[in-house]
């Protein structure tokens, strides 16, 4: 009798919960804000540019680490398909600087490497320094 009692408040528990809606994921938007980036200029083409290091904020935003310093947000083309499980980035441009229209060769997590073009580019600013 006692485990009846206990079961049936645990079922109508993780009943309530299977109903709960789920926190909604978070945006490339807040990704950015948490980071402590923040959006900079739109420009067409990033010199000195060589992949360092890379974090995708969704399937089609991704901000490539150029060196300590500098960071880009680059934005991608419908049809990209990987780019929020990416594990490897190839630049298919011309030279160091990455343009609008250039391909990045995406290799995702479990799946075949995929070309996605390059929409926009937009430099980031770095956190703001504490005072003092």
């Amino acid at each position: 009798m006692k485990s009846t009692a206990l079961a049936l408040p645990l079922a109508l528990s993780l009943a309530a919960c299977a109903h709960a809606p789920a926190a909604p994921e978070p945006t490339w938007q807040d990704k950015l804000a948490a980071s402590g980036w923040a959006p900079g200029a739109e420009v067409d083409t990033v010199p000195n540019f060589s992949i360092r290091n890379f974090d995708a904020l969704d399937a089609s935003h991704l901000v490539v680490h150029l060196g300590t310093t500098r960071r880009v947000l680059v934005t991608t083309g419908p049809g990209c398909v990987g780019l929020d499980t990416v594990l490897r980035i190839a630049y298919q441009g011309d030279g160091m600087t990455l343009s609008r229209l250039d391909l990045l060769r995406v290799f995702p997590r479990g799946q075949l490497p995929t070309s996605c073009r390059v929409e926009a580019l937009q430099l980031l600013l770095p956190p703001a320094r504490p005072a003092g």
